[in-house]
């Protein structure tokens, strides 16, 4: 790296005398032989950042140009010559900001050399020492978290502070318009407003920046003619600020950042803008530290969208949960399918905001891929027309294929019109059909019914907020230039599932009226098996309902074991409990029951198939016991039970019942349809189950806790109670005790007295104390508390604030132990006065409607808890007072989780301590306990 030097020097010959000083070679001098040369050159020349000065220029002096830096003189190293010997004092040096000041001698050569190496240090040392300031500041921030907005503000105004400039801004892209806004600003306020247009991709000069992915450096803008034209638009404009004029006709040069944060592959997503009023100012050593606070705006930009991302999928899948939901409800209604596709490609448009939504079926009858049902711009299009053959453009191919298309994509960034696959005989199909006229982002879904494509749900365009189906073909923002994004994809992938589910119980439904008739006998056998909370209750339930609702003579429920390889029968319908085939198990694979388990795919035996299976000779036994030597096996279905990604058993009917001896299709796929209502209540009854034990664990603690508590309060009682009465018996006796007596019959009656206290609130936990849980109004019981702890306060030097609510609040408390929670904390609140200010403290009750509870808040301005003291205030053993046992916040803590409540301390020393208890709040007349 070149170092460049000014020298300020009226006499030429010396001049060249000290730039031979120094090595060509990495050096690089300005001269200037007066004041005002001098700064000229510093105006022309932003780089320059050493200086050698003579103060003593003849006409002029070194002086004016010492003045001229002042404001900036924390940018410069000024190495003054001189032959003044009075100039050499200290004081003056701070007043000009003088790095040093040597005499001119001619034997100065050795101390000018190691002088400038040392001002070149300095600038170096300063200027990382600001820089890892800054960084360190900026990390600190994203860390916290700031807002983004907040945290790139100060990139910009740490950027500026580092390198300097003129102006610093960064643009953000807006996902739901798809251009670029400025989020963060360093500057004149004033100049603000010159950012505040968005800037679209391809715009200069951020939106170039954004469409090549490429760092931009100007050194001369006012040369640039892309520039020059731009701001003379500007310039032109009758609203055309002076703040403005005099941004287009300062800035010199300027550094253009892209930044990528890589959640959507090698997109640009942000811009970092710096302007300077100096030509060329943009170096190489500035460029890389505008480089490092450009990393540091991608960690800022990366961890708020991730979060947003975040949120965005919660919000996805809300979505497609109530489009579920509104599924089910639209099944139980005539024209059921149209309703379906309604609600789906109205809800995959507000999802992913597609511009078109649309559902494509295959006909076996016709052999192609039928539209069905289409989403335009911002309503349903009525009887569309549009087919493919299999395999035909892309459409045709997600359904061939059996896979999602998704054109652009994390690997190509090339519309779907330009993709092979493409139609492009069909296009007019697609043109004439899309408000836009273009097909730019494609999203293709194939609709599978048991792993088979069913059909094609697809979606074209993503549309912007400036999005009208009146104008889309006339505005080029009306779609963003960014496509589908991958939870995009997973919304659609979902929807698809559901549609999947809804169009086969709606072409059941639609077939025949007897299976119409078992789906709505499948809901309230869905209903039934979920209102059982116990797994081997849903298992038995399951079973007897199978029989009925596929009118089977012998049904089986396998579950796989421990160990995942074999399936164990777990329930049986129509086999003696002493039968061999109770006892039933398979190996994964083994047999039709095996593979099903260990394949998923669902399977139907007919007559020929069957009486060679592993239990047939015990299932034949088992149905010639009841009907007679000729029966036999006459139909088999088998259907695995598959909760997510894995399949956990399967579930298995024999023989048909009644007339119709064998099962069909339309037997196995309402058999499919049962068991995913089994899976949902096996897994619902598996986590009630679950939960229950972790319920029973508490319960025993606390149990067992109680008896422990009242069984420690009755011995403290019995043992300790006896010991005041002796004490003032033993006063009595002594005729004329000495001082050291009466000292120790007096602290041994208040040790006593306190273990007694101790007991005392001990027993309020106890289970023969606490009584029967109701339903009690918070504030009438703090307020009973209060009163009760009333001469014990008179002793604190403070006062107590009741903000207590003006409706009541009802919770299902027990009301002694709840009362004595109270008392122990507002106790220690006014325990925690220190008395150097006036105390307080204050009780204060609400209901967070956000969160559905009541809230206790007692808070006081006392000494505080120190920060380590926090997590260990909750625990039995723990106490900082001199005379504390540290089990008062640890029962308070039991107690309220016992009534599924909570309760939470913050504190700051020397500020005071807040106290949170939340506890279920319950509607006056309802009935939870």
């Amino acid at each position: 790296m070149t170092r460049e030097i000014l020298i300020v020097e009226d006499d030429a010959a010396y001049r060249k005398s000290v730039i031979r000083l120094f090595p060509k070679k990495g050096h690089r001098f300005v001269e200037a032989a007066s004041a005002a040369e001098a700064i000229e050159k510093i105006d022309a020349n932003p780089q320059l950042r050493v200086v050698i000065l003579d103060l003593n220029l003849g006409s002029s002096s070194g002086a004016d140009v010492l003045e001229y830096i002042q404001p900036r003189a924390w940018e410069y190293r000024v190495v003054v010559l001189t032959s003044h010997e009075r100039l050499l004092r200290a004081e003056r040096a701070l007043e000009y900001d003088v790095f040093t000041y040597l005499m001119k001698a001619d034997d100065s050569a050795q101390s000018i050399r190691f002088s400038i190496q040392q001002a070149f240090a300095d600038i170096e040392r300063a200027e990382l020492h600001t820089k890892l300031e800054r960084l360190l500041e900026v990390e600190k921030t994203i860390n916290a978290p700031a807002p983004l907005k907040e945290t790139l503000a100060l990139i910009c105004r740490s950027v500026l502070a580092t390198v300097g400039g003129y102006t610093c801004h960064i643009r953000l892209y807006d996902f739901s318009r798809g251009d670029y806004f400025t989020q963060g600003f360093a500057g004149a306020e004033d100049q603000r407003v010159v950012f505040e247009r968005p800037r679209a991709k391809g715009e200069l000069f951020s939106g170039r920046v954004v469409q090549t992915a490429k760092v931009q450096v100007f050194s001369n803008l006012q040369d640039d003619p892309d520039f020059r034209i731009f701001a003379e638009a500007s310039l032109s404009k009758p609203s055309m600020t002076e703040a403005e004029r005099k941004y287009w006709e300062s800035i010199r040069s300027a550094y253009l950042v892209p930044i990528s944060t890589r959640i959507f592959a090698k997109q640009v997503d942000a811009v970092l803008n710096i302007s300077s009023e100096h030509e060329g100012f943009f170096t190489e050593a500035r460029r890389q530290i505008v480089d490092e606070f450009a990393a540091q705006a991608s960690l800022a930009i990366t961890a708020d969208w991730l979060d947003r991302k975040r949120q965005e999928a919660s919000s996805d899948l809300q979505e497609i949960g109530t489009m579920f939901y509104e599924i089910n409800d639209s099944l139980r209604t005539r024209n059921s399918l149209d309703s379906v596709y309604s609600i789906v490609t109205g809800r995959i448009a507000r999802v992913i905001n597609a511009e078109v939504v649309s559902i494509f079926l295959y006909d076996d009858a016709t052999g192609l891929l039928e539209l069905c049902a289409e989403r335009r711009g911002d309503g349903m299009v009525r009887d569309p027309i549009e087919t493919y053959a299999a395999g035909q453009s892309l459409t045709g191919k997600v359904y061939s294929i059996n896979e999602t298309f998704h054109l652009p994509n994390e690997e190509t960034a090339a519309a779907a019109v330009d993709d092979d696959r493409f139609d492009t005989e069909n296009r007019d199909v697609y043109l004439k059909n899309i408000p836009s006229g273009e097909v730019r982002h494609y999203l293709g879904v194939p609709i599978r019914i048991d792993g088979r494509p069913r059909g094609v749900l697809r979606a074209i365009n993503k549309r912007s907020a400036l999005y009208d189906p009146q104008t889309a073909a006339r505005n080029p923002f009306a779609l963003l230039d960014r496509g589908f994004s991958v939870d995009c994809r997973t919304a659609m992938e979902i929807a698809a599932t559901h549609l999947a589910v809804a169009i086969q119980n709606a072409e059941l439904v639609a077939e025949k009226d007897r299976q119409f008739q078992q789906l709505k006998t499948i809901g309230n056998v869905g209903r039934l098996i979920n209102s059982a909370r116990d797994l081997r209750e849903v298992m038995r339930q399951t079973i007897q309902q199978m029989a009925q609702v596929m009118e089977a003579e012998i049904c089986l429920l396998f579950l796989r074991d421990d160990s995942g390889e074999r399936l164990v029968l777990e329930e049986s319908f129509g086999i003696p409990s002493d039968s061999r085939l109770a006892r039933a198990s398979y190996e994964l694979g083994e047999g039709i029951t095996g593979r099903v388990a260990r394949d998923g795919k669902a399977t139907l035996i007919g007559r020929t198939s069957v009486d060679n299976g592993k239990y047939d000779k015990e299932i034949i036994e088992v149905l010639r016991s009841r009907h007679g030597e000729p029966t036999r096996i006459t139909s088999v279905m088998v259907v695995p039970l598959q909760a997510k990604d894995e399949i956990v058993g399967v579930m298995k009917v024999i023989n048909k019942v009644g007339e119709a001896s064998e099962f069909t299709e339309d037997d196995l796929s309402l058999f499919r349809t049962f068991a995913s209502y089994v899976v949902v209540a096996m897994t619902n009854a598996q986590a009630n189950e679950a939960l229950k034990r972790e319920e029973h664990a508490v319960e025993d603690h606390n149990r067992a806790l109680s008896l422990l508590v009242s069984a420690v309060a009755h011995e403290i009682n019995n043992t300790i109670g006896v010991v005041p009465v002796t004490v003032d018996a033993v006063r009595a006796e002594l005729d004329a005790p000495n001082a050291r007596v009466i000292e120790m019959l007096s602290r041994l009656q208040d040790v006593a007295e306190q273990t007694l206290d101790f007991a005392n609130e001990l027993g309020g936990f106890s289970a023969r104390r606490m009584g029967e849980k109701q339903l009690f109004d918070l504030n009438e019981m703090i307020t009973e508390a209060i009163r009760e702890l009333g001469p014990t306060l008179d002793r604190y030097d403070g006062n107590l604030e009741l903000g207590l609510s003006e409706e009541p609040i009802f919770c299902n408390i027990y009301r002694t132990p709840f009362k004595q929670v109270i008392r122990n904390i507002v106790l220690n609140a006014f325990q925690a006065l220190d008395g150097t200010r006036p105390g307080l403290v204050r009780i204060a009750t609400a209901v967070s409607r956000q969160r559905g509870v009541a809230e206790v808040s007692v808070e006081d301005n006392g000494v505080g808890i120190r920060p380590e003291y926090l997590p260990k205030i909750f625990n039995p053993e723990f106490t900082t007072k001199r005379t504390g046992n540290g089990l008062g916040l640890w029962l308070a803590k039991t107690q309220l989780q016992v009534l599924h409540g909570s309760i939470d301390v913050s504190s700051e020393v020397g500020r005071g301590t807040r106290f949170v208890i939340r506890l279920p709040r319950v509607e006056r007349g309802e009935d939870r306990s």
